[in-house]
């Protein structure tokens, strides 16, 4: 009966087994091998991205709500997969934006994901007929899935050249399902316009189940 090791658990043959010197030292090998296999994959950078948006985006007077774009991104974490010499090249955890009209931002694994997404709107907001604005995370591009929302009605902030609108929220999603934010603006008539200008979102994948 081989004896095994108290902390990992390996196994090694003690006096009165039999011997096989070359199966002993594989089978203890095989063991360290899968067990450090499991350690790097624990030990291994959380999936998480974080993206900015620098261009301006206007809704314009004739419309409630308009999706906001990222064209810069700031960090994206990178999984290890594969053979050693792959550990650099496995999926990003957000698939990488191209140009600078990406609004949905796609999710490359499965699991529970904290999101927290800000946004500056523009430092003078005197025009009539505004009367409150606000950002929204969308999930999967449906309009109707908003998973979170912070609105203002204190639209007359001229003096404020810094006011921000920012949110967070935890939800699961699958591979391949999307994050978008998206500002609206409340309107007691359709004339002007309301600008939404430097943006940040940052993802992060708690768990995988």
């Amino acid at each position: 009966m081989p004896g095994t090791t108290p902390n990992r658990g390996y196994n090694y043959p003690v006096p009165g087994d039999a011997t096989n010197t070359a199966a002993d030292i594989e089978r203890l090998a095989t063991q360290v091998d899968s067990d450090v296999e499991a350690l790097e994959w624990i030990s291994r950078p959380r999936p998480m991205a974080q993206f900015f948006g620098s261009v301006p985006n206007t809704i314009p007077g004739t419309a409630v709500s308009g999706l906001l774009t990222w064209q810069t991104q700031d960090f994206n974490t990178r999984a290890i997969s594969g053979a050693p010499e792959d550990h650099l090249n496995g999926p990003t955890a957000v698939e990488e934006i191209t140009g600078t009209a990406t609004t949905a931002l796609r999710v490359q694994y499965s699991g529970f994901w904290m999101v927290h997404a800000a946004a500056q709107l523009q430092s003078k907001i005197s025009a009539s007929g505004i009367d409150s604005a606000g950002i929204e995370l969308v999930w999967s591009g449906a309009p109707s899935v908003v998973t979170a929302r912070h609105y203002t009605h204190d639209i007359t902030f001229a003096a404020d050249r810094t006011h921000l609108l920012d949110l967070s929220w935890g939800l699961f999603m699958n591979a391949g399902d999307t994050i978008s934010l998206r500002g609206v603006v409340g309107r007691s008539s359709l004339s002007n316009v309301l600008t939404f200008e430097n943006r940040s979102i940052t993802l992060l994948r708690m768990t995988e189940t």
